[in-house]
Order: C-alpha cells, then sequence, then structure tokens
C-alpha cells in the first residue's frame, strides 16, 4: 500500500513514516522501476509501525525501540530500564510539585518574589544529569535520505529569504521614488529608519519539540520547546519556550520536516527588527546595528516580541 494509506491507518505524519523506515524500523519494498520515493508497505509494516508509535507514547527511544525489534529476548531487561527512568522522571515531578504548592502566589508580585519563594519553598531534585551534560552521542547519524531533505530544506529557506529580500527592495526603490517627488531628504531619512536590520543567532543547546499550533493572529505556527539552557541568559537551566515559523496554515518546509519529541542538536534564529523600533528599544549599537545579545535576549524573554520579531530559520539535528 502507498504511503498516505500507511498514514490513515497509524495516524502517523508522512515524515513519521519515512523516519522510522530511513532508522530501519520498517522495511517497506520498493518495487522495480520505481523512484526512490516509492515505497509499497505491507500490513506487517503497518503493525509494525502501530508498534512503533505506541511505544514511542511510553518515550521508548528509536534505538531501544530497535533493539526490541532485533533483540526480542531482551524485552525484560529494555522495558525494565525505561520503567526505571520514567519512574525517577516522575519522583523528580512530584518533588517540583510538592515545592510549588508551598508558593505564597498571593504574596508574589515580581520575578524576583518568586525566585525567593521558589527557594523557601524547599530545594527540588536539582537538574537531571541529562540536562547538565547533554548525550549527544545518542542523537543518531543523518540518513542519505535526510541529509537530500535537510539540503532541500536549507536550499527552499535560502529561496524563502532571497524572495522575502527582493519584494523588500522593490518596495524599498518605490517608496524612494515616491519620496523624491514630495521630500526627497525627509524621506530618505525616513526610509533609513524604517529599514529592517536582521541578524542570524544559532545555538548549540538541545531543543526538543513538544507541541507546534498556528497563530491566526500572527499568520506564525508556535513551536513549544524545551532546550537544555535559556539562550536569554546563557545560564544551563532547562527552560521551555516558544518560538514562532513563517508560514500559513499549510505549514513550512522546516515545519514540515520536523519530528515532535525528537531532541534537535541545535538551532538557528532570525531576527529582523526595522531600525526605528530596534532604538526604541534600545537594541542598537553606537555603530547603528543591531546588537545581537540585547536582541537575541529580547525575543526569548518576550514572547509578543518574539512572534513580531522571530523566526526559527532551522533544527539541526
Amino acid at each position: 500500500m502507498k504511503i498516505k494509506e500507511v498514514c490513515e491507518k497509524t495516524g502517523l505524519t508522512r515524515r513519521a513514516v519515512r523516519f522510522y523506515g530511513e532508522k530501519g524500523l520498517v522495511s517497506p519494498q520498493v518495487p522495480e522501476g520505481a523512484g526512490n520515493d516509492y515505497r509499497d508497505y505491507s500490513q506487517e509494516d503497518v503493525q509494525r509501525l502501530l508498534l512503533v508509535a505506541r511505544l514511542r507514547e511510553y518515550r521508548f527511544s528509536v534505538e531501544q525501540i530497535r533493539e526490541l525489534l532485533e533483540h526480542p529476548e531482551r524485552m525484560k531487561e529494555i522495558v525494565s530500564g525505561q520503567r526505571s527512568l520514567l519512574e525517577t522522571e516522575r519522583e523528580e515531578l512530584d518533588s517540583l510539585l510538592e515545592a510549588m504548592e508551598k508558593l505564597p502566589l498571593s504574596q508574589i508580585s515580581s520575578l524576583t518574589g518568586l525566585s525567593a519563594a521558589l527557594e523557601g519553598a524547599g530545594a527540588g531534585p536539582g537538574r537531571p544529569l541529562r540536562d547538565q551534560s547533554p548525550d549527544y552521542s545518542r542523537l543518531e547519524e543523518l540518513t542519505a535520505e535526510e541529509r537530500r531533505q535537510t539540503s532541500r530544506t536549507v536550499r527552499e529557506t535560502m529561496e524563502r529569504l532571497e524572495r522575502r529580500k527582493r519584494r523588500r527592495l522593490l518596495a524599498a526603490a518605490a517608496g524612494v521614488l515616491a519620496a523624491v517627488l514630495l521630500a526627497a531628504g525627509l524621506a530618505k531619512l525616513r526610509l533609513w529608519w524604517d529599514e529592517p536590520l536582521g541578524l542570524q543567532v544559532t545555538y548549540g543547546i538541545t531543543a526538543t519539540v513538544t507541541a507546534a499550533e498556528y497563530s491566526d493572529t500572527y499568520q506564525v505556527t508556535m513551536l513549544q520547546m524545551e532546550l537544555d539552557a535559556d539562550p536569554a541568559t546563557g545560564e544551563k537551566t532547562p527552560v521551555v519556550r516558544s518560538m514562532p515559523l513563517d508560514g500559513g496554515p499549510e505549514g513550512t518546509a522546516t515545519e514540515n520536516a520536523m519530528v515532535l519529541h525528537y531532541p534537535y542538536a541545535g538551532l538557528s534564529l532570525f531576527v529582523e527588527i526595522p531600525r526605528n523600533e530596534a532604538r526604541d528599544l534600545g537594541l542598537l549599537t553606537p555603530e547603528g546595528n543591531l546588537d545581537q545579545e540585547k536582541a537575541a535576549a529580547l525575543v526569548w524573554s518576550n514572547a509578543i516580541m518574539a512572534k513580531k520579531y522571530a523566526r526559527i530559520f532551522y533544527l539541526f539535528h
């Protein structure tokens, strides 16, 4: 059967089905003479994918699932290990919830007060070891198909940015012409202040996308991410942040290639702010450029500013 029917039967996305195939969890047939992208899935493949999806719900890694499939005699060992890990995480969460229940919320009116109250509520279990020292060895190497997909994604993103740049240049040219007819000097000054200033920042932090929701107001898809460090401050403290992607309800190349609950090795953020707004926000350097540190900290710490000025440029495997 074709991948569309497999998606309907399993509830998985095309990306997830291809991903599990590339990782060797299913082995669909490639009919003779068919293109490289065509796969013929059997009923056995569908059952295998349903099993994989169910195991992923219980937070089994791809490597654990492969071990279960290839070495079923190790099932007790692998399942017991995963259960122990989940029990440890549950104990940590119970400890945090107990501490937070002690917070006198009615008496807290500032972040400083919240910090003091959290400290007084009692120490939590501490940051997990995996957050203090992320285990990047668990990230598997990209397959040939993933490398092709990554290349396509980057190319499509760059083409989209180039088209946007051309549109801005055309709009700026039209504005200059109108300004010359009215008041050349004043119009040129206004255009200079309206000019968008952009920068790209890359973070080598583990990012796990836990949810994606489209915003009609801002015409973007908001990604909720668990990060192993705070990009706003640089502190090695796990945080949950939301950051937008460009695109309408149909999604973007980056969004369509994204896998929920997959630990990405890093991300690249694009920030663009008009010069006059950057000036009002105190984000300009003495040379008149956008201050990278201040601009990045602003969009990471303020959700409204993120929706207006920032976009996820790329998620690194």
